[in-house]
Parts: C-alpha cells; sequence; structure tokens
C-alpha cells in the first residue's frame, strides 16, 4: 500500500478549515465557554479567578506555541488563513 505522507494530512486540515467553524474563528472557543458557564453557575471569586485564568492560558498557548508551529508546518497557507479568519472571536484576532 502507498504512505500518502504529509500531503494527505495537509489536505485534510485545509478542508476542515475551509468546511467547520475553523473557516471563521482558529481557535474553537468551546473551553472558553465552559469556563464562562461555570463562572455563571457559580458566581463567586474563585469561579471568576479560574475563567480569567483560563482566558489567559489559551491565549498564551495559541499565540506562543499553536501559531507559530502552524506557521513553520504549513507557512504561506497558514499565513493566508490567519489573515482572512478571525481568532477567537469574529472581527478580533485577524492578522492584517
Amino acid at each position: 500500500m502507498l504512505d500518502p505522507g504529509p500531503e494527505l494530512a495537509v489536505m485534510r486540515t485545509r478542508l476542515a478549515a475551509d468546511r467547520t467553524l475553523m473557516a471563521w474563528i482558529r481557535t474553537s472557543f468551546a473551553m472558553i465557554t465552559f469556563g464562562f458557564g461555570i463562572a455563571l453557575v457559580t458566581p463567586n471569586l474563585v469561579a471568576l479567578a479560574g475563567f480569567v485564568l483560563l482566558v489567559v492560558t489559551i491565549e498564551l498557548q495559541v499565540r506562543v506555541v499553536e501559531e507559530p508551529y502552524l506557521l513553520t508546518v504549513h507557512g504561506d497557507a497558514y499565513r493566508d488563513y490567519v489573515a482572512n479568519v478571525d481568532r477567537f472571536l469574529p472581527a478580533e484576532g485577524r492578522a492584517r
């Protein structure tokens, strides 16, 4: 059997980016939504601090680890994707 190599993985990633939620928002905000829900259900200082910590750590993970790695792996294709798709929310985090 022939090994499709990394080209197949790149093609699948590109298709997922073009046809899913990733076509509008680069990073799934499910964890942030879950953290916000927990903060709403248990409205106290610990829940609020946990939510803020969650958002900060996700931001750092995305900006410092994920995006540089994806830029290295996918190059110009990722650069074009970043220019057209927002990071977390519409009209936020788009590379200009």
